[in-house]
């Protein structure tokens, strides 16, 4: 290989490694982050899941509930 080639690829492999090491650190960084995140939706879960369960009961006897379902449901769908 001549010494421009072996420079070239030099220079490279340099900025291959550079742009390696930022994704790496990005991606150990945006972990670090959500980390928190689930943790405080794991807290959260159980009481939105009571919500839904008392809503579900109390759309039988309540037109405002079995309407706000609806909507949620139709939110969900849209979203997912």
């Amino acid at each position: 290989m001549s010494v421009i080639g072996e420079a070239a690829l030099s220079v490279f492999l340099e900025l291959l490694g550079g742009k390696l090491l930022d994704s790496a650190l990005n991606f150990v960084a945006d972990h670090k982050q959500l980390h928190p995140q689930l943790k405080q939706w794991q807290s959260i879960l159980p009481d939105i899941q009571a919500v839904l369960d008392d809503a579900e009961e109390k759309q039988i006897k309540n037109e405002g509930v079995k309407k706000w379902l609806e909507d949620l449901q139709d939110f969900g769908l849209r979203c997912g």
